[in-house]
């Protein structure tokens, strides 16, 4: 029998940010091979525990890859229980998420070749036959970063993320080619503003800016000179990490004198709101902020999705308590924070039936690996957020996608 696994292989290499992480490849017992790597990631939850890389490498080759040998990867529903089990430790402190994430994907990756298929077909009919029937009807809406704040970028900005989402009335080629122009643009804003910028981990711009109204104020800017009206033509989406300037049950944004409390923080995105009309409201308060998170949503559920990232962490059991107090209508897929595939799909699977839609989202420090691209397809995420046009590990998802849309819906 031909198509099982002949060989499982892990080693260390590097992120986008020079950090070192884990990449692996698979050999079948007919000499055909994939790869694929693990994205870093920037959490400090304690729900997340990410072996140190020579750790992980060591319990790959020497502990989980010869009980692979002679199996074949379309067992990947045997296997990835397997990995779930095999580390029963609080937050799999034992192995690792991305030890047995990296096997995990191998598994599919290798699966859909044996098959024949392309990946997010192969996913597509794993999804829909084990969690719910999902036809390939769209091209998940991308979600472009363009400005970083806070952990992830300029430190005199207390919002993490000021991204762009163009009206949903275009292909994905569109909105990227859009995205492309208007990101050159900006960049001739900082210069005929004379403002400093570099790039942070995400690939976005760090301008040196004194508030997060300045941020707002120069994508408006750029898009004004490219011919966009915002709110019809593209709308903001803002990853705000309030957890980042909660300090001591009290929010200290460069907007307001002092501190302030939650209803303080509510006035400031109606605020923001009015001027900017964002589309996407990321993480606006605080996990544990649980009111706050109530009244967001009263006050802006029928105009805008509140979605959660900190909040959920990906996490089916935060997701139904999410859910069950009606705190958002969004959810944030980081598919490294789950140990297998299965368990993603498992999670996306649970939003769908609660009626939450998704993000299918990068993290800061990533690879060239594009298996989100195809996963977010073949579970037909609302969204993706891949970061902006520039730096390859943000690029390749971009031109996955791009292929994937030709491939499903061709050009006339």
């Amino acid at each position: 029998m031909s198509g099982l696994i002949k060989a499982l292989k892990a080693y260390p290499e590097y992120d986008s940010s020079g950090n070192l992480t884990i990449g692996g490849k698979l050999v079948l017992d007919d000499g055909r091979e994939v790869m694929t790597s693990v994205a870093n990631h920037s959490s400090k939850k304690e729900t997340v525990t990410f072996l140190e890389t020579g750790k992980a490498v060591g319990y790959i080759n020497e502990l989980l890859s010869p009980k692979l040998v002679n199996i074949s990867p379309n067992d990947y529903k045997k296997i990835d229980l397997w990995l779930d089990r095999i580390d029963q430790s609080p937050n799999k402190q034992s192995l690792g998420l991305n030890t047995t994430h990296l096997v995990s994907k191998l598994i599919y990756k290798a699966g859909a070749l044996v098959s024949s298929k392309p990946l997010y077909i192969y996913l597509n009919e794993i999804f829909s036959q084990n969690f719910q029937t999902t036809a390939l009807k769209q091209i998940p809406i991308p979600i472009f970063t363009l400005i970083s704040g806070a952990s992830h970028g300029s430190a005199s900005l207390n919002f993490q993320e000021f991204s762009i989402i163009f009206a949903s009335n275009h292909r994905y080629s569109e909105s990227v080619r859009r995205a492309s122009d208007l990101h050159k643009e900006l960049e001739k804003v900082f210069r005929y503003r004379n403002i400093n910028s570099g790039v942070g981990n995400d690939g976005a711009y760090v301008p040196n800016l004194s508030s997060n109204f300045d941020a707002l104020e120069i994508i408006k800017e750029a898009l004004l000179k490219n011919g966009y009206k915002v709110g019809i033509d593209v709308f903001f989406a803002l990853d705000i990490a309030a957890s980042y300037f909660y300090k001591g049950g009290k929010y200290y944004v460069s907007e307001e004198v002092g501190t302030s409390d939650t209803n303080h923080l509510l006035e400031l995105y109606e605020k923001i709101f009015k001027e900017y009309r964002f589309l996407i409201l990321e993480d606006p308060f605080t996990e544990t902020d649980t009111e706050g998170w109530k009244q967001a949503m009263l006050k802006f559920s029928n105009r805008a999705y509140l979605l959660g990232d900190d909040l959920l962490m990906t996490n089916k059991t935060k997701l139904e308590k999410a859910a069950k107090n009606n705190l958002c209508s969004l959810a944030d897929v980081k598919i490294t924070l789950q140990p297998t595939i299965w368990n993603v799909m498992d999670f996306i699977s649970a939003c769908q039936k609660l009626s939450i839609k998704v993000v299918m989202s990068q993290t800061a420090f990533e690879t060239n690996d594009d298996f989100i691209s195809d996963l977010a397809v073949a579970t037909q995420s609302q969204y993706v957020k891949f970061g902006p046009l520039i730096r390859g590990e943000r690029v390749a998802k971009h031109n996955r996608l791009l292929l994937i849309e030709e491939e499903i819906f061709p050009h006339e």
